[in-house]
């Protein structure tokens, strides 16, 4: 076979499959650039994750010059490509926090998007969640990944009661500080969490979908309606929707 042909099929089957063609065709952090439009598709196998983020950490360190944004940009592609529910070895999530600390306050935004993409769903160590704390009043993204950290974590829970006891801490962020205290009611914290902030709080909590549904069904009213209505289409809960229906109905006389 072509030695062309056979490495395009190798570049195919990296998209569905695992395949040491990213081994033997990226060799340095420039490649990363050459191979951008293959790369971009592949699945995102751990091993190739690990290669591509070696070649990109150590470049850095050196002061290497190559395509940074270039190359950020594209392992947020291939991170992307990923079942976002498959876990990542720790060496991985090393890497990429050290990425993440790297270019967090770089002046392009579209860079900070792409580290925040790529540590997004990921299981930080204590170490790491404490540098997020440390400079999350620095950086919206930093307090994103506090507040949307995808695993219950104690340290986060009593940081957010600390915030939650401050009446003017974080306004704009209320639903989210909420949901870290709800388990199987929502508490009441403060006179200012209205219907439609219980409501997105139950959203963003870490409770089963089961006592989500639940509390939903339970905190609807006018005021939350249409909030309530757009978290059960997100949360695939049509029960809720069915249920207004039928109050509906019940109000207009079945008209």
């Amino acid at each position: 076979m072509d030695t062309s042909l056979k490495s395009e099929l190798e570049w195919h089957l990296a998209r569905i499959a695992p395949t040491s063609i990213v081994k033997k065709e990226i060799k340095t952090v420039r490649d990363i650039y050459e191979k951008r439009g293959a790369l971009k598709l592949i699945r995102g196998e751990p091993s190739d994750l690990n290669h591509l983020l070696n070649l990109v950490v150590n470049a850095l360190k050196k002061n290497e010059q190559f395509r940074r944004v270039y190359s950020i940009k594209i392992l947020k592609r291939i991170f992307k490509n990923r079942d976002s529910k498959e876990g990542l070895p720790q060496e991985i999530i090393d890497s990429v926090f050290w990425l993440y600390k790297y270019f967090i306050f770089h002046p392009n935004e579209d860079v900070q998007w792409a580290v925040s993409v790529m540590l997004k769903n990921q299981q930080l160590s204590n170490d790491q969640i404490g540098w997020l704390f440390e400079h999350w009043e620095e950086s919206e993204q930093i307090l994103n990944r506090i507040l949307r950290y995808p695993f219950f974590h104690p340290a986060i829970c009593k940081w957010v009661k600390e915030q939650l006891q401050k009446s003017w801490a974080l306004e704009h962020r209320r639903s989210e500080l909420l949901a870290w205290v709800i388990r199987d009611s929502i508490p009441i914290t403060s006179e200012s969490d209205t219907p439609s902030i219980q409501a997105w709080a139950i959203y963003y909590s870490h409770t089963s979908a089961k006592t989500k549904e639940r509390l939903l069904m339970e905190s609807v009213d006018e005021s939350n309606l249409w909030d309530v209505v757009e978290i059960a289409e997100r949360l695939d809960f049509p029960r809720i929707i069915t249920s207004l229906i039928d109050s509906s109905e019940d109000e207009t006389g079945g008209t």
